[in-house]
């Protein structure tokens, strides 16, 4: 079974958009990752751009996206709405990654406290 999770940033006009990840989500990988190689505005967007994929690499010209027409970047009203999947990263200019899982009832705290780093 994998663990599934989104991967998202809020735009200027306040809205969320995210990416599908289908394997691997929890915070020991993908959040490490995060942190390690996409933690920058920069990088989130150029992720989420990319569209859904399957796992989350170190190198984002190797990961490897779906390639059907539901690849999009999906758009939410809030980062609360993205979180559909057993985790949710959600980039901050402030705070960097902040992080969810689906048993936290939509509380993002920064990646590293989620971590107990």
């Amino acid at each position: 079974m994998s663990t599934h999770c989104m991967i998202g940033y809020q735009t200027k006009k306040g809205k969320f958009k995210a990416v599908y990840c289908h394997s691997d989500g929890y915070p020991s990988y993908t959040g490490k990752t995060l942190q390690a190689h996409y933690n920058s505005r920069a990088m989130a967007k150029a992720l989420v751009k990319g569209g859904n994929f399957r796992f989350l690499e170190n190198d984002i010209a190797k990961i490897s996206r779906f390639a059907d027409d539901t690849d999009a970047p999906q758009k939410f009203n809030s980062r609360e709405e993205m979180h559909t999947q057993s985790f949710a990263y959600v980039w901050d200019d402030v705070m960097g990654w902040l992080c969810t899982d689906i048993d936290d009832e939509d509380k993002f705290k920064p990646l590293e406290e989620f971590m107990g780093v």
